[in-house]
């Protein structure tokens, strides 16, 4: 029996065939020998930062402390071990094949929403074009031979094997107000008595302001990468350097500022009065006003830390062939400003009275100002460690 024969019945799977599921885990000492079925636990000092002990969040603490006791020797006190043992039976994300071929993205968060994967291989055949991504997931990777054909560089960036952390989400585009109502039309035109004209028709007043345009939302905190374990247990073959890039979630864009209100409808003109033979004259409509300013745009999110690093474990005749590449996590621009809203409308022209002419209309109101831009996020997420080591 090889070594992934001897993986897969620990895992409970059939060696000749394709499984890609969740697995039940019944105890906590179950779980500890599915995480270490190939005898290469992670570092300690990868452990340690993929599970803090100062976690503020109680349920945080525990589960930091059960991965420490999962993947070293760290013991659990009672209490913990209480608590952790009242989350079985749990569902393990598990991948388990003698042999696959990827030529183009394998993406293992697609094998579920959330929890860590386990990735069981007999032979992994990487040509042009394939490449691994994990994002914010827990990681535990096991192949016995690993093949790379070809010697294309993945492109967009992306390595061999990419442990990831996840941008954070943009901030929610500001709101644009509704335009304020019409201004106040001009009075009528009278009659100082019979036969004898009064008042013209007064002029409309102008356009209200419009209302500025509602600030753009905060762009969100990145995600971060969380720790990984890779193991070839067996072989390396392959004539190029094999890429392993790792990056923390980045801040997220923050929203454009919204939209200014368009500008309130200037005042209609007064209509001019007629009085018996003669009459007087209409009102002019007022301008309408100015549209509202744009919204200011959110604040970039910031990027975080990565939460666990990265161990990899090869023959030793291969680790030269491993190539890390850290990235930074840069915190998330800051959103557009809102663009000024439009001018309002202008009244309409009084009518004149008999033997007198109307007012003219009011011009449209002129555009409101553009709103500021969102300043970018302040803090930039470190990449986790790449720690290379002999299987």
């Amino acid at each position: 029996m090889n070594n992934f024969e001897k993986r897969a019945e620990i895992l409970g799977i059939a060696p000749d065939k394709a499984f890609a599921g969740k697995i039940t885990v019944n105890t906590l000492d179950q779980l500890k020998e599915l995480l270490n079925i190939s005898g290469m636990p992670p570092s300690a000092e990868a452990v340690s930062k993929a599970a803090p002990s100062d976690a503020a969040d109680a349920s945080q603490s525990v589960a930091h402390a059960v991965a420490r006791h999962v993947y070293g020797a760290a013991p659990l006190s009672d209490a913990d071990l209480a608590l952790a043992q009242s989350a079985f039976p749990l569902q393990l994300n598990v991948v388990s094949q003698p042999d696959k071929t990827i030529n183009s993205e394998w993406n293992l968060n697609e094998i579920s929403p959330d929890g860590p994967i386990v990735v069981s291989l007999g032979t992994l055949t990487i040509e042009d074009g394939g490449y691994i991504v994990v994002s914010n997931r827990a990681l535990d990777f096991t192949v016995d031979t690993l093949v790379r054909n070809g010697s294309a560089a993945p492109g967009n960036d992306m390595g061999i094997f990419n442990i990831l952390g996840i941008t954070g989400a943009a901030g929610t585009p500001g709101d644009t107000p509704t335009a304020p109502g019409q201004a106040t039309n001009g009075k009528p035109g009278n009659c100082s008595s019979a036969g004898i004209a009064g008042d013209s028709g007064g002029n409309g007043t102008t356009g209200t302001l419009g209302s500025a345009g509602g600030p753009g939302g905060a762009g969100g905190l990145g995600k971060p990468s969380l720790a990984a374990t890779i193991r070839i247990t067996t072989a390396v073959q392959s004539a190029t350097a094999l890429s392993v890039v790792t990056q923390s979630g980045a801040g997220g864009q923050g929203g454009a500022g919204g939209t200014g209100s368009k500008g309130g409808q200037g005042g209609n003109g007064g209509n001019g009065a007629t009085c018996g033979c003669t009459g007087s004259a209409g009102g002019s409509g007022a301008q309408g006003g100015t549209g509202g300013k744009g919204g200011p745009g959110g604040q970039g999110g910031n990027g975080v830390d990565a939460e666990g690093d990265i161990t990899i474990f090869a023959p030793s005749t291969a680790l030269s062939l491993f190539q890390p590449i850290k990235k930074t996590a840069q915190p998330g621009a800051g959103g557009a400003p809102g663009t000024g809203g439009a001018g309002g409308d202008g009244g309409s022209a009084g009518s004149g009275g008999k033997h007198n002419s109307g007012g003219s209309g009011g011009g449209t109101g002129g555009q409101g100002e553009t709103g500021t831009p969102g300043v970018a996020g302040t803090i930039a997420g470190q990449p986790a460690d790449i720690l290379i080591q002999p299987a």
